[in-house]
């Protein structure tokens, strides 16, 4: 609101009060009576109300622009007790770590196998008879045969290599068959045993 206005506002209450009291005295003395004062009263009221001012007050002035607010002051942390290792109590038991070893296989060793010595040591001294029908026509060759003693104690061979002549392979294969030995064993329990041996036929050998 400017000052004039103001000053106007002023100037009007100071009038309407001393109208009051102007009106107030004619009226006791002109013997006007209650209700005409009323009236009169509620008029300046309404006078008054008319010119009273509505208009909001100004907004504040806005700070200057090399206005700076005050930093903020953080209060100091308190000053904390270092942290320090406890030491160790006396009665502490000290765990000493290794590497982990791998475990190693376990390996079973086998007892040794007993070979069938008298049944290789007779096919190695005695050979199969010539067939005669191979000295007849002077069929001569050698047969590798391979010769296998069963658990049992029986013998069976094959041929291995062959002469080039079927009936001195035979000879050798059906030799071997009609023989029995004590097999082979392992621990006190019979195994059977293969090995090899080479019959050879010649005429002159005859």
């Amino acid at each position: 609101m400017s000052k004039t206005k103001a000053a106007q506002r002023r100037t009007f209450i100071v009038g309407t009060i001393i109208g009051i009291h102007v009106l107030f005295f004619i009226g006791l003395t002109a013997g006007l009576n209650r209700d005409v004062i009323m009236d009169k009263w509620v008029t300046m009221q309404a006078d008054m109300e008319e010119v009273k001012d509505d208009t909001p007050p100004p907004p504040p002035p806005p700070p200057p622009a090399d206005f700076e607010p005050p930093p903020l002051e953080v209060p100091p942390s308190p000053d904390l007790p270092a942290l320090v290792d406890a030491p160790a109590p006396a009665n502490a038991i000290q765990i000493e770590s290794r590497p982990v070893q791998e475990a190693k296989p376990v390996v079973v060793e086998r007892p040794p196998l007993v070979p069938p010595t008298k049944a290789v040591n007779f096919f190695r001294k005695n050979k199969p008879p010539y067939p005669s029908a191979s000295r007849r026509l002077q069929e001569e060759g050698s047969v590798i045969t391979q010769i296998t003693l069963a658990a049992d104690g029986t013998a069976s061979c094959t041929v291995a290599d062959s002469s080039g002549t079927p009936r001195l392979d035979e000879a050798v294969t059906k030799w071997c068959a009609t023989k029995k030995f004590d097999p082979a064993t392992r621990a006190g329990s019979p195994e059977s045993f293969t090995f090899k041996l080479k019959y050879t036929f010649r005429l002159e050998d005859e």
